[in-house]
């Protein structure tokens, strides 16, 4: 684990590094500054110094060619001794060649800027000796000559180079000059600057350890008030294990006095009742927090309870602090106490809870058996007034006032089956039990149903309904259900129009992939007020004092209906300008129709002349066995058996084999499931299609029928001409099937 520089410490390292910044920094200066001094002298070696020696020499060789030694000017045309003149000449001459040569190399060598004129000179004039001396090559006599009298050429380009090479020689001392003049002064400035930086740093390092030597104070001050404050006993222990300081001399739970104590091993204060563990002094790496819980001398009823905790010091010291815990034990102890008797009344309140929810269950499916009782016995009766109003509306003979009188009864018997239907609906949604078979259906089928169910009431109230152009809406639903709101809601729109009004349904795409099916009305509208309580059950915003017939949970169910369905319902309105309600559900798709493979039979073209057909009605309550003789007897060539028990049904179905079985779910002696299993256990009757009639009329009732093996099911009271239907489908499947 990386270590913590004291503040100090750290001050005084960063002035160390100032220090040593301000002296690579000068070092630096002095560096760069002897380089550049380096660097001129290297060129004055290299170039200037040579270049200079050469042209002195060269000088002195010229001039050596002007005369021989002793022998004027103007006594050289007279000279008798030419050997030794035209030796002397050609000597210096080429001397003087080799020195310009040399000369020239060494310029060309160096390649120093402002001498590439000279340069070039310098090579003229070795041109021009070299010219001599190819002109004369046959007459030295004449070459010497002509060398002493006539002033050459390269002599003044020497010269003149000679010349630049001092000018540029005391240009180059000069620089070295200026340089040790502008090093002397940048030394002065950097090491004034630095000083005067390092005196900064100084003083805010000092100003830095004073701060920090404070805080210490402080820190010590304020550590030692807080020991003070502290109520519990504390020791430092030194590195030998031994007692060295002590938090108070005369605190209450020091037992042994002090003087006695200090300079002793260490040990547990104040002294355990009982042995119990004593912490160790480990040292090095193992050095970590220690505690230890104990009891110590005290009454029964006031038990004393010590915490002794050990913390690592710097310096490999201890503080050891002994704190009183018994206040704190007996508070555990009663919290202990308190949650057992909370677990205790917990228990006991969820028993309490588990007997109210039983006893909710035992209620709810009382409820149910109650209701789904009462729909059996209100739909019996009913059977027998709907069953034979609709077969006294089909009697030709009927006149138009006992017409009328039917078409009364009717319409109220459809009423109460209706209420009946909403009540039980309500009562399955809020007990949670209503079941539901989402799959995709087309919104353009369900509302060409729903129109063609409303145009009626829509054409007696002169109500026009138009629907705009739905295809390819798909949602998510059940049918059943989804079907039963837009009825709900198109029935509304139509009821509650005004004369010579008009309803719109029409399909909406939202953004989140839903698709929202609208029902628009021209109606009376609905108040803000009446918006508000407009899905509660019971609810007809003063509707009840009209002619229009309702019950007021129709919107109720709806929307818990949409619900389920995880969709949306809702409304929106302004008084006497309509009122625009919508649905919404989650978008599907359709699966693609299966391919044709053939031509489906004809359900309704049976010629029942030749062979009549046969069937079988177990049924003991006379007014439904009487409505079913009466519907059977409009169709001239099927036969009706009754048996009023399951017992005679089955010997009945055994004996004549009927094309179609009708049974009653509650049999005074059986029920309809019991006989339909012992006629699918006879091999005689295993295949004649058994349809249920009964008034139970809960989904429940009807998914229990058709999985019990019943070809249909058919609902009291009974819809004739569905009734019809349903005969011939059967009759039609009983003889395809023989």
């Amino acid at each position: 684990m990386a270590t913590t520089l004291h503040p100090v410490k750290r001050e005084l390292w960063r002035l160390l590094g100032g220090v040593a910044l301000c002296a690579v920094l000068v070092l630096g200066a002095f560096m760069l500054l002897n380089a550049q001094l380096d660097r001129l002298h290297r060129t004055q070696e290299r170039f200037h110094g040579p270049a200079l020696a050469m042209s002195a020499e060269l000088n002195t060789a010229l001039a050596s060619m002007t005369a021989p030694p002793g022998v004027s000017a103007a006594a050289v045309n007279q000279l008798d001794d030419e050997v030794a003149f035209v030796s002397s000449v050609a000597r210096e001459f080429g001397r003087a060649q080799a020195l310009l040569a040399s000369l020239i190399a060494l310029h060309e060598r160096a390649r120093e800027r402002g001498f590439e004129r000279a340069t070039q000179r310098l090579a003229r004039a070795g041109e021009e000796l070299r010219t001599l001396e190819a002109s004369h090559r046959g007459e030295p006599l004449a070459l010497a000559r002509l060398a002493s009298q006539r002033p050459l050429y390269a002599s003044v380009v020497v010269q003149q180079t000679q010349r630049l090479h001092e000018e540029a020689s005391l240009q180059l001392r000069a620089r070295q000059a200026k340089a040790q003049r502008l090093f002397a002064g940048v030394f002065i400035l950097v090491s004034a600057a630095l000083g005067l930086a390092l005196a900064l740093q100084l003083r805010r390092s000092l100003r830095g350890i004073d701060g920090i030597l404070a805080q210490e104070r402080s820190a010590r001050e304020h550590v030692a008030a807080v020991l003070a404050a502290v109520p519990d006993l504390w020791f430092v222990i030194d590195d030998q294990g031994r007692f060295c300081e002590v938090s108070d001399a005369a605190h209450p739970h020091l037992e042994t006095p002090w003087p006695r104590l200090e300079g002793q091993s260490f040990r547990l204060v104040p002294a355990p009742a009982e042995p119990v563990r004593t912490p160790a002094l480990p040292s090095g790496a193992q050095r970590q927090a220690q505690s230890v819980e104990y009891e110590v001398p005290g009454t029964p009823a006031h038990p004393r309870a010590f915490e002794a905790r050990l913390v690592p010091t710097d310096n490999d010291r201890w503080l050891y602090l002994s704190r009183d815990i018994s206040e704190r034990k007996r508070a555990e102890i009663a919290m202990s106490r308190g949650k057992e008797e909370l677990e205790r009344q917990v228990a006991a309140r969820t028993a309490q809870l588990t007997i109210a929810r039983d006893a909710a269950e035992e209620a709810n499916r009382a409820k149910s058996d109650f209701l789904s009782r009462m729909s059996h016995e209100l739909r019996t009766p009913m059977n027998a007034v709907l069953g034979f109003a609709q077969l006294l509306g089909l009697d030709p003979s009927v006149s138009g006032q006992q017409r009328q009188s039917l078409d009364h009864i009717l319409r109220a018997g459809k009423h109460l089956l209706h209420l009946i239907n909403d009540v039980l609906d309500l009562a399955h949604v809020e007990s949670g039990r209503m079941t539901l078979s989402p799959e995709p259906l087309s919104v353009e089928d369900i509302v060409h149903e729903v129109v063609a169910l409303m145009r009626p009431l829509a054409q007696s109230r002169r109500v026009r309904i138009d629907v705009e152009p739905m295809s390819g809406s798909v949602v998510r639903g059940d049918r059943l259900r989804v079907r039963q709101v837009l009825l709900n809601l198109t029935a509304n729109a139509v009821k509650y129009n005004r004369p010579g009004g008009w309803v719109k349904l029409r399909t909406e795409a939202e953004p989140d992939g839903r698709v929202c099916i609208v029902i628009e009305d021209s109606g009376q509208g609905i108040s803000p007020e009446g918006l508000r309580r407009l899905f509660e059950p019971f609810v007809r915003l003063g509707a009840e004092q009209d002619t229009v017939e309702g019950t007021g949970i129709g919107l109720s169910i709806s929307k818990r209906l949409v619900e389920l369905m995880n969709g949306r319902i809702g409304v929106e309105s302004e008084v006497a300008q309509g009122s625009r309600f919508w649905i919404s559900l989650p978008a599907d798709k359709l699966a693609p129709p299966p391919s044709a493979d053939g031509t489906v039979p004809g359900a309704l073209g049976l010629d029942l002349r030749a062979a009549p057909a046969v069937v079988l009605y177990v049924e003991d309550n006379p007014d439904n066995l009487a409505l079913v003789m009466r519907i059977v007897e409009r169709h001239p060539y099927v036969q009706l058996l009754s048996a009023p028990s399951a017992s005679l049904g089955f010997d009945l179905a055994r004996s004549q084999r009927p094309d179609l079985i009708l049974l009653d779910i509650h049999l005074p002696d059986s029920t309809g499931y019991a006989l339909l299993g012992r006629l699918r256990a006879h091999v005689s009757t295993r295949d004649i299609p058994a349809v249920a009639v009964t008034a139970n009329a809960m989904p429940h009732d009807e998914a229990r029928a058709l999985g019990a093996g019943f070809a249909a099911y058919v609902t009291k009271p009974i819809d004739v001409r569905r009734f019809d239907a349903m005969l011939r489908e059967m009759l039609v499947r009983g003889r395809e099937g023989g």
